[in-house]
């Protein structure tokens, strides 16, 4: 086959279900640079979407679902009409790999002998399962598990997370490939959001805090910290604290802690004006805030679990997530350690030109290749 006819199709899930998110910014930066390589065709079998991604590019040929339009169901319905328009292109054929963007197997009827390639994110179903226990969350678990066993290829974000299928599913190592993810943000970008007051001297908090992100031991942990060296703490993205969230801060004593809603440029300003990012997580499959605080001048302060210490490399302080004292100590450290903040600022940028949206092209398609 000549590598110029290469044609990939990729499927509407995770653009009708998150309007931001790691995973829909993955696959607009992997569409993105695919379409401009030249090397390879590339369609999103998406009618429509709300997805901040590809609102900003011409890859959705649909439009925004019901425009600023909020009712009960509306992501179910967009989902719907796009799974059906999905499988009409499907069953169209005209593609020579399918890429689907999670793990509804909707298409396992359609697709026919076409091979599929499928990207499994992290292994946090399996490893917590006490987190998941929806109908919902255990049934992305079994077609997760179903989708990887029938699948051509399967792509990892990390070596972590490649060694957990490998281990947990009991997979052929030699049909895994462990591709890194990157950063998107520019810190020259970076722009203050509007009607915030930034508190002086605060740690950084980026995305959810549920379950395994484990931010409310966090908390705990630092709290006594951040009374003696008055430090704040800011939360971005996850939405606004839940009430045991207010209430577990409240017994803490923690009253300045404070959450803001943070698009790109609002984001690169919280990291370039951070004393540091903090990652408690008991797990991650990779973990792209360590390298956007990378991008944008942060030391970085990690649990030492799952992908982290693999994206951090020496650019980061690592603690255990589950030790009160060693998550104190190490942030203390960095807050106190003005050169040690420097340094680590140094390194992470170092560290930073390991990983590129085009590389993360370069190796998806080489996988592709491999299956044509």
């Amino acid at each position: 086959m000549n590598l110029g006819s290469l044609r990939v199709l990729y499927d509407h899930q995770i653009f009708s279900e998150h309007r931001y998110g790691g995973i829909s910014r993955y696959y607009f930066s992997l569409l993105t640079r695919l379409a401009a390589s030249g090397v390879a065709e590339v369609f999103l079998s998406s009618k429509f979407s709300n997805n901040m991604h590809l609102a900003a590019s011409d890859l959705a040929k649909g439009s925004f679902f019901c425009g600023g339009l909020q009712f009960r169901g509306k992501v179910r319905l967009m989902n719907f009409l796009n799974e059906r328009y999905s499988r009409a292109r499907i069953a169209a054929g005209d593609y020579d790999i399918f890429h689907p963007t999670y793990f509804n197997p909707y298409f396992l009827d359609s697709i026919g002998a076409k091979p599929f390639v499928l990207t499994v994110y992290d292994m946090i179903h399996e490893l917590f399962p006490a987190n998941f226990r929806s109908t919902r969350e255990r049934q992305t678990a079994e077609w997760k598990r179903m989708l990887a066993a029938r699948a051509a290829k399967i792509i990892t974000i990390s070596e972590t997370t490649k060694a957990d299928i490998v281990r947990l599913y009991g997979i052929n190592p030699e049909k895994v490939e462990a591709i890194h993810l990157a950063n998107s943000l520019d810190q020259a970008e970076a722009s203050p959001p509007e009607n915030f007051r930034l508190p002086a001297g605060y740690l950084l908090f980026v995305g959810e805090r549920a379950g395994y992100k484990n931010f409310g031991p966090m908390a705990r942990a630092l709290a006594p910290l951040m009374a003696i060296e008055a430090i704040n703490l800011v939360c971005v993205g996850g939405g606004k604290f839940t009430s045991a969230e207010q209430e577990m801060l409240a017994g803490l004593g923690l009253k300045n802690i404070v959450q803001c809603p943070a698009g790109d440029r609002e984001l690169a300003w919280f990291y370039s004006n951070a004393a540091a990012l903090v990652v408690p997580s008991l797990y991650e499959g990779f973990g792209i805030p360590v390298l956007e605080a990378f991008a944008c001048g942060c030391p970085v302060v990690l649990a030492n679990t799952g992908s982290l210490p693999e994206v951090g490399g020496d650019a980061a302080l690592y603690f255990d997530p589950v030790d009160d004292n060693s998550i104190r100590e190490t942030v203390l450290r960095l807050v106190t350690g003005v050169s040690l903040r420097e340094e680590l600022k140094r390194k992470g940028r170092e560290r930073l030109k390991q990983f590129s949206w085009d590389l993360t092209a370069e190796k998806t398609l080489k996988v592709y290749k491999a299956i044509i």
